[in-house]
């Protein structure tokens, strides 16, 4: 999987981009990471470790969970060609680094289906989102999102949404307290994740943006007309995962209209149910060259969006 997001990853490689954070009132835990990684080449590996690290853990749900008919590498495949579909997608921005906490503590949600002792895996869950939401503050919606899954893959008792309320605090505890330990101030994470939730602004978009948001747009529209399509014939527990995939695309279409800085960086999210999704009318097709020439095309789209956009 490395060698292939080198290789998509080309045309970054030959017009590197640093991501610079100076977002209205950077926080000193964020501004600390980057100024220790300010180089792009450095940044460039990093981010391709992380997105190898999330194909990954997406491959997992996919396979772990048989939410598709047969083992299948498509979907992470499928998600490295989103992410690479604009240069501004493909950065290592705060959300790329909190999308891995985002996909390790979905993993840890799956693992709960029908566990008798699914304590570890609940508090897991609400862990990882929080330390997600650490990095990207409108990743606080996953709070909503933990207790959606948890209530449809099972009887999400009192106890547990004890389990998974701690879970999701430690991190936030940890994170103030070490805060105020060394800097003598102390950060309220839900505030600032107030604060950085704000109403969509449109503004003049070019040829680049809306080719990127024209394709996750379509994928979207198709997955989710496709939904009793790829229900169909699945066992229970097959369909309530897949509606909890459903659910992740929701909340992320929500996730990405709700932030007050809302960027193509955003489209990330949602990027992932789809990778998920079209992955299963991806894995059905039997003609081979079609198969190539769709993944030809989204190679072709990426050098135009990075080379001529």
């Amino acid at each position: 999987m490395i060698p292939y997001i080198i290789f998509i990853r080309i045309p970054v490689f030959l017009n590197p981009e640093r991501y610079f954070y100076d977002y209205q009132g950077a926080e000193p835990f964020l501004n600390n990471i980057y100024s220790l990684i300010s180089y792009p080449w450095l940044q460039n590996i990093l981010c391709i470790l992380l997105l190898f690290i999330q194909a990954i853990l997406i491959n997992i749900i996919i396979n772990q969970n048989r939410i598709s008919r047969n083992f299948t590498l498509f979907a992470g495949i499928i998600y490295i060609l989103l992410i690479h579909l604009s240069p501004s997608l493909c950065t290592l921005s705060p959300l790329i680094i909190g999308i891995t906490f985002f996909l390790i503590g979905l993993q840890q949600l799956f693992s709960t289906y029908k566990i008798n002792k699914a304590s570890l895996f609940i508090f897991n869950t609400g862990f990882f989102f929080a330390i997600a939401t650490l990095f990207y503050k409108p990743f606080i919606v996953l709070l909503i999102l933990g207790y959606v899954g948890l209530t449809i893959l099972r009887s999400f008792r009192f106890r547990e949404r004890a389990q998974y309320i701690a879970g999701y605090i430690t991190p936030i505890y940890l994170y103030a307290g070490i805060s105020y330990f060394l800097l003598g101030e102390g950060h309220s994470v839900g505030l600032e994740a107030i604060d950085a939730i704000g109403i969509i602004q449109f503004s003049v978009m070019d040829l680049s943006a809306i080719i990127t948001i024209s394709i996750i747009g379509i994928l979207i529209l198709y997955v989710f007309l496709s939904y009793n399509a790829y229900r169909i014939k699945k066992a229970i527990d097959v369909q309530k995962k897949i509606d909890l995939v459903y659910w992740v695309m929701l909340i992320s279409v929500f996730i990405t209209l709700i932030s007050d800085d809302v960027s193509l960086r955003e489209l990330a999210i949602p990027a992932i149910a789809i990778a998920i999704l079209f992955s299963m009318s991806f894995s059905r097709i039997q003609n081979k060259v079609l198969t190539e020439l769709i993944h030809l095309v989204f190679i072709m789209v990426i050098c135009t969006t990075h080379f001529f956009l």
